[in-house]
């Protein structure tokens, strides 16, 4: 069931970070959904994600001008709404968390590709030793025949044996 909302939650993310492809990456309150005409196109999708998910503050997490997810956050205890402080103490944090983000996903890949050329420089160990085996193997196999063939022919050489040992 996890893998199940967590695909749902993927879907609705990619979703809202549609409204985001302008470039204003500006968190969005429940209330200002409701009130401001620009977001009238997105007010169903908006309004049923904080339904959902009982969110009263939408930031996005923006790396690179590109949206990789987002942060919903509920409403406070005190039930104010969330004042210009708290919104940019919380994009201070989104921000951090979307860097925190990348430098996780960065560090995975460097992991895989660490995994991937250590997987490959031990098949090239195991092919050289299997390389020089080989060779190993071929010079004592030619030896034999190539140091008869020697004797033989030192044989021939020598003046001193007779004509009949020849």
């Amino acid at each position: 069931s996890m893998e199940n909302s967590a695909a749902a939650i993927a879907a609705e993310t990619d979703a809202l970070a549609d409204y985001w492809n302008g470039g204003d990456y500006r968190g969005i309150a429940r209330s200002e959904v409701i009130t401001n005409p620009r977001l009238q196109r997105y007010q169903d999708s908006l309004l049923g994600f904080f339904d959902r998910w009982r969110g009263e503050l939408l930031i996005p997490l923006v790396y690179e001008r590109e949206v990789r997810g987002v942060a919903l956050f509920g409403a406070k205890h005190s039930n104010r709404e969330y004042s210009a402080e708290d919104l940019r103490l919380l994009q201070t944090l989104t921000d951090q968390l979307a860097l925190s983000l990348e430098n996780g996903r960065l560090y995975e890949e460097s992991v895989q590709a660490y995994q991937r050329a250590d997987a490959t420089n031990k098949r090239l160990i195991e092919m050289d030793r299997i390389k020089k085996d080989f060779v190993a193997n071929i010079c004592h196999e030619l030896r034999t025949p190539v140091s008869t063939i020697i004797g033989y022919g030192e044989v021939l050489r020598d003046l001193n044996v007779s004509e009949d040992a020849r």
